[in-house]
C-alpha cells in the first residue's frame, strides 16, 4: 500500500466532517466531492446564497446556512460547537480574514 494509500485509509476510518466556508468556488465543491465520494470525510459546504446551495444539494452534498452570520465565522462555530471536526479556508478568503474570523 502506498503511503497516500495509507493515509486515505486512515482518513476514512475517522469519519471526519469538514466545514468548507467557500462553497461558491467551483474548485471547494469539486474537492468536497472527492472527499465524499471517495470516503475520505464528510463534508459540510457553507453559503448563504439559495442558488448555490441548491446546485451543491443536487449534487449530494451537505450544504448549509450560515443563519445571518458570514460563512468563515459560522464554520468555525460549527468546529466550536463539535458539530465539525475542521474547517478548510484560504482559496477565495485572506489569511487575514480566515484568522479573525476564528
Amino acid at each position: 500500500m502506498s503511503f497516500a494509500e495509507e493515509i486515505r485509509k486512515r482518513a476514512a476510518a475517522l469519519d471526519r466532517r469538514i466545514a468548507f466556508p467557500e462553497a461558491g468556488d467551483s474548485r471547494i465543491v469539486a474537492a468536497a466531492e472527492i472527499l465524499q465520494k471517495a470516503g475520505i470525510a464528510r463534508p459540510l459546504l457553507v453559503t448563504a446564497n439559495a442558488g448555490e446551495r441548491a446546485e451543491i444539494e443536487a449534487r449530494g452534498l451537505t450544504v448549509l446556512d450560515p443563519a445571518g452570520k458570514g460563512a468563515l465565522e459560522f464554520s468555525h462555530q460549527l468546529v466550536a460547537s463539535g458539530d465539525a471536526d475542521a474547517c478548510v479556508a484560504g482559496a477565495v478568503s485572506t489569511t487575514t480574514e480566515v484568522l479573525r474570523s476564528a
